[in-house]
């Protein structure tokens, strides 16, 4: 048996995707099974850099060569980097809504290079030194905040309260800087990436994507309608912007990538529908996924949780089969006469077994052969009908139910007594009767 692994950088959007020939050796190989062994090991090797990296992944998957894949065919692999540790914020400006439902600002600070210490972080909140700041206890907390790095955690997120007054304000701004380390602490601080800029926006329209659920599911080769909802101050012309990306289905193969599309809504307006495609690339798949959120028009975040969008792949294949003990070997099913009858599997592939029942249905039909279209020689046609028929069946519709991946399908055979030459028939299937 043959089974072919692959690495892979892992889709989805994060950042800190290992990069094969950089990170580690890439692999496509095929593993043989030989008779009676259930294990085979690979070795990929990590490549050891002197850059200041946080964790990193990449993807291990299984695919099958002339057998099945089944259960967990996929597994991530977790690079921890060992270098000197040093301490960055996440982002260098974020945007939050005055009075979001959480009330706060969600502030993000990473760790790259070793891992194997707890780190303490000491973050001053203070107004930003421009035009445009927010004011301390008016618009936001002010007290210091610290941060705790336990070992093996390479990102934390601090909460920085945001108060919701009454005035109509422009947008505003304040900083969160990294300001202290640990007591003897072995790591350092990235003074280019030491501070956040918060921006609060005032209390307009705020926008989500509408319903509860965090994703839904959409059949390969249909769209879906993704509704925005604009609640609050409404009085005004706002434009909100729409951006996908790649979980595990992938832009504009699996289905429509969009990037920064802008929804305006004119004044009055509360909702507004953005339609995207999925493509039927009439291959066997698992269900794949992509993501959709909104962002601010400087291209921020607006703190929204995305919506996951999953694709079921329809395709499916319906085939004879040989299964053990059966007398089927590749397209030919042996039978003795006297044995009465022969019982025929048919087998559906793919991806479909989720699918309401009666959705996958074939048609099973028998007939004669011709001389010339008989596969083996000293083989005779054998005859359906009349007083020397030789088997017989009726041709009939086999429709599999949800979860059903197999039918049986029998045909009788004729015992004559008469001594005859081998004989051959045809069964065969098709999605619509003839």
């Amino acid at each position: 048996m043959l089974n072919r692994v692959r690495t892979s950088s892992v889709n989805g959007g994060i950042d800190n995707v290992a990069t094969a020939g950089e990170d580690y050796v890439g692999v496509s190989t095929v593993v043989d099974f030989q008779p009676d062994v259930s294990e085979e090991t690979i070795k990929i090797t990590i490549n050891n850099d002197e850059d200041g990296e946080r964790t990193e992944y990449f993807l291990v998957s299984l695919e099958a060569v002339d057998c099945g894949v089944s259960g967990d065919n996929r597994i991530v692999i977790t690079i921890d980097d060992d270098d000197e540790s040093v301490v960055r914020m996440s982002t260098g400006k974020i945007t939050v809504q005055e009075g979001n439902t959480d009330g706060v600002a969600f502030v993000s600070l990473e760790r790259t290079g070793s891992l194997s210490k707890p780190e303490t972080v000491v973050l001053k909140v203070r107004p930003h030194g421009t035009s445009d700041a927010a004011t301390g206890e008016s618009d936001f907390d002010n007290r210091d905040v610290t941060a705790e790095f336990q070992v093996g955690k390479d990102v934390v997120t601090v909460e920085i309260e945001i108060f919701d007054d009454s005035r109509e304000e422009g947008l505003e701004s304040f900083v969160v800087e990294i300001y202290d380390l640990s007591s003897g602490s072995d790591a350092t601080i990235d003074n280019d990436n030491r501070e956040t800029v918060v921006c609060i926006r005032d209390n307009d329209g705020t926008f989500r994507i509408a319903g509860d659920a965090l994703e839904r599911s959409v059949s390969e080769g249909t769209s879906t309608q993704i509704t925005i909802l604009r609640s609050g101050d409404t009085s005004s012309e706002q434009t909100v912007y729409l951006t996908t990306n790649d979980i595990d289905a992938t832009g504009n193969v699996d289905y429509e990538a969009l990037s920064g599309v802008a929804v305006t809504f004119p004044p009055g307006v509360t909702s507004q529908t953005v339609t995207i495609d999925t493509y039927d690339d009439q291959e066997l798949e698992p269900r794949e996924s992509f993501g959709v959120f909104l962002s601010s028009d400087n291209g921020n975040d607006l703190g929204q949780r995305a919506l996951f969008i999953n694709i079921e792949d329809e395709d499916h294949e319906i085939r004879f089969v040989s299964v053990p003990g059966s007398a089927i070997i590749g397209n030919i099913a042996t039978v003795s006469e006297s044995q009465g009858s022969i019982i025929l599997t048919i087998q559906r592939e793919g991806y479909s077994n989720n699918l309401p029942a009666g959705i996958a249905t074939v048609y099973v039909g028998a007939r004669e052969l011709s001389p010339t279209g008989i596969p083996q020689a000293g083989t005779t046609p054998a005859e359906q009908d009349g007083s020397e028929r030789d088997f017989e069946f009726t041709d009939t519709t086999v429709t599999f139910q949800t979860g059903q991946s197999t039918a049986l399908v029998e045909v009788d055979i004729v015992d004559d007594e008469t001594g005859e030459n081998r004989e051959a028939f045809e069964i065969y299937l098709s999605s619509a009767e003839p």
